[in-house]
């Protein structure tokens, strides 16, 4: 930056980068001969101007207020370009600076989960960030609570764009929530993973009103009587989304939420918590508005309930012991079944008994989803996955796929489907044809291929049920669409199915 003084008669200019400070050569008189009229030791010594000193003093007034309002606005120009340059040399300094090109980890993780980082990792994620703070998100696994108290950090300096938080850890919740609650007005996502006893403990007046997406891990003991642990989040009119996994024992028969939520999705992944159906009271809440809903349980019920209505219900994801929950709702639009490794029962047959309803969605049902499914494929069991496609008229795509560790665990052995299946699926003439409408087909056997006469019995009567739909054609008066797009995965090339 240079700095250039130039004199003249008419003018006095003081250059500084951009900004020019000009006085005339008039200015510089009209002030000395104010300052020598009004001279400070003739004030103090009772002077009193004379008529044509008092006219000149108060001519002089005008323009040096004028003259004043001008540098008062150069000052703030340069105020303003001060800080700009202060910005823009502090940004380039953390960028330079050696701790900024440490690996993040370094500078932010404990050695020791249960502690926080050493006082070191602290001084250094605070060097590297020395300039202002930009960032969108806060996440506990890159900088996290624990490090924000070692330096001091109070709510007010959360980055005014801070707009979703994470924090997967239960040590740093409560510090994290001490010092992001007050910005609840800015949260559109959260994270959250901590004890219980955190969630119940927050205060029920915070209003959070943008916050759309929500994701909880709880954890706790086995002396939990009520699980109600999100009613500080009962006033968040636009959350949309919420996922919720515990890993706790608890004596109490459900999970509490707020009735206040208008959700569109809920998702549940609940362990050993309660049963299936000790969920569906809290379900029901929100009957109304539920698009998505996913269901992922250890204990299998055997009571029984009165189903319930979710007529908004477009896709469900069931998921191990939690398809009991299929015999106790009626959902008339569904569009979207997947039933994920089922480890206990019968999940063909609590899928009969949804789709032998009177609301069953059989004009609705697009897609079945059969994930890591291949241990329930028996002979009794693959019968009736076939009665339940057969009330499936307009189903669109059909997916199965192995479960690759339950292979490995035993014979690491491809998926075996009784070729009863197969021969179920396959279009003839004279008989009437399951899943007319099926365009889509996908199916992953998982593991190392079966060999000699075991190969050929699992392939031989795919290969005809492919065969007979490579074309349309009207079949006991119903029209039979081609297949128009199929994939068969395995170890094999495609091509040799």
């Amino acid at each position: 930056m240079s700095i250039r003084l130039r004199l003249s008669n008419l003018l006095h200019t003081i250059c500084l980068g951009e900004f020019c400070i000009v006085m005339t050569q008039d200015h510089l008189d009209r002030l000395s001969r104010t300052i020598s009229a009004a001279e400070m030791d003739g004030h103090r010594e009772g002077f009193v101007p004379s008529f044509e000193q008092a006219a000149s003093i108060r001519d002089a007034i005008p323009p040096l207020e004028t003259q004043l309002g001008e540098f008062n606005a150069e000052i703030a120009r340069l105020c303003a370009l001060r800080d700009q340059v202060s910005t823009e040399l502090a940004v380039k300094r953390s960028l330079i600076a050696p701790p900024n090109r440490l690996n993040e980890k370094t500078k932010t993780m404990p050695v020791n989960s249960l502690r926080p980082p050493s006082h070191a990792c602290a001084l250094l994620g605070a060097l590297s960030r020395s300039g202002p703070l930009s960032c969108g998100r806060i996440s506990s696994s890159a900088l996290a609570p624990a490090m924000l108290m070692r330096m001091s950090m109070p709510a007010s300096c959360i980055p005014a764009t801070t707009t979703w938080i994470r924090c997967h850890s239960d040590y740093y919740l409560p510090a994290l929530l001490i010092r992001v609650l007050p910005h609840a007005s800015r949260l559109r996502s959260i994270d959250l993973t901590g004890f219980i006893e955190v969630y119940q403990s927050q205060p029920s007046h915070i209003c959070f009103p943008g916050l759309r997406c929500a994701a909880f891990y709880v954890n706790g003991h086995e002396d939990i009587q009520r699980i109600d642990p999100f009613h500080f989040l009962s006033d968040a009119p636009q959350l949309r989304e919420v996922n919720i996994q515990m890993s706790l024992q608890s004596k109490a028969r459900a999970v509490r939420l707020p009735m206040s939520w208008k959700l569109t999705h809920l998702g549940f992944s609940l362990g050993w918590v309660c049963t299936p159906l000790d969920l569906l009271p809290t379900v029901a809440q929100y009957a109304t508005t539920l698009h998505s809903f996913s269901c992922n349980t250890e204990k299998l019920d055997t009571k029984s309930m009165h189903p319930i209505d979710l007529p908004a219900l477009n896709r469900i994801n069931i998921e191990r012991d939690a398809h009991a929950l299929l015999k106790f709702i009626s959902a008339p639009n569904l569009q979207e079944i997947r039933l994920t490794t089922t480890r206990h029962g019968d999940p063909f047959a609590s899928l009969l008994a949804f789709l032998s309803s009177p609301k069953a969605p059989v004009a609705t049902l697009r897609y079945l989803k059969l994930d890591k499914i291949s241990h329930n494929f028996r002979e009794q069991t693959t019968r009736e996955l076939l009665h339940c496609l057969e009330r499936m008229h307009d189903l669109r795509g059909l997916t199965i796929s192995a479960d690759p560790d339950f292979y490995e665990r035993r014979s690491s052995r491809d998926m075996y489907v009784p070729p009863c299946f197969w021969e179920g699926l396959t279009v003839r003439d004279g008989e009437t044809p399951i899943l007319p409408n099926l365009s889509l087909f996908r199916v992953f056997f998982g593991g190392v291929p079966l060999v000699g006469e075991a190969h050929e019995l699992q392939r031989r009567p795919l290969r005809a049920m492919l065969h007979s739909r490579e074309t349309a054609r009207v079949i006991q008066g119903r029209r039979v669409v081609a297949l128009e797009r199929v994939e068969v995965l395995d170890e094999e090339d495609i091509s040799t199915v």
